[in-house]
């Protein structure tokens, strides 16, 4: 109880939530081919990453191999991005997923198939900015619809040509639209 009552306490005080390329539940459901990857979850995607967590190490070396070869660069630039997306970018966002650990990567990915908020958006009373890429396929944008339309106090705002790292390709209209939420 006394958990509860501080959290409560903390979030009396939140003014408002800024939420970028999100989803409200399993990314499994809200994402890109939705039915093949929730139809490949139990028999491959999660063995996988339970390799990859037994196997950290070697997996990690693998991921830089990808990185110098061009390869992760290539899957960045068709997954994480839109049509404004810059060289440096790719690069950038490619050679920052090689630093972490693939195992805790891996450990993060299944905590999220278990993720769902979506029963408890309705009690959520604080304004919420919902700011969805319009080309995002890793999170697709009806998610933050699906987020403004359950929250009371929330709007979903598309970023066009914007994909999941829209906030990096396309920062300018992400700063002004949440320094406009800030400033309302």
């Amino acid at each position: 109880t006394f958990w509860r009552a501080s959290t409560e306490a903390q979030l009396a005080r939140v003014r408002g939530m800024v939420l970028v390329d999100t989803t409200h539940e399993n990314p499994l459901r809200t994402m890109w081919l939705a039915p093949l990857w929730r139809l490949l979850r139990w028999p491959l995607i999660e063995p996988i990453f339970w390799l990859t967590i037994v196997t950290s190490p070697l997996a990690w070396l693998m991921s830089w191999q990808g990185y110098l070869s061009g390869s992760n660069q290539l899957a960045m630039r068709l997954t994480g991005f839109g049509r404004h997306a810059t060289q440096g970018q790719v690069d950038f966002t490619a050679r920052l997923a090689c630093k972490g650990s693939p195992g805790i990567q891996a450990r993060g990915n299944l905590a999220m198939f278990r993720w769902k908020i979506t029963d408890d958006l309705p009690a959520i009373d604080t304004p919420i900015l919902v700011l969805s890429g319009a080309a995002d396929i890793v999170t697709l944008p009806g998610a933050g619809d699906e987020i403004a339309g359950r929250a009371p106090e929330a709007s979903n705002v598309r970023i066009p040509g914007a994909g999941h790292m829209g906030f990096m390709e396309c920062a300018e209209t992400y700063n002004d639209r949440i320094h406009a939420f800030a400033t309302e």
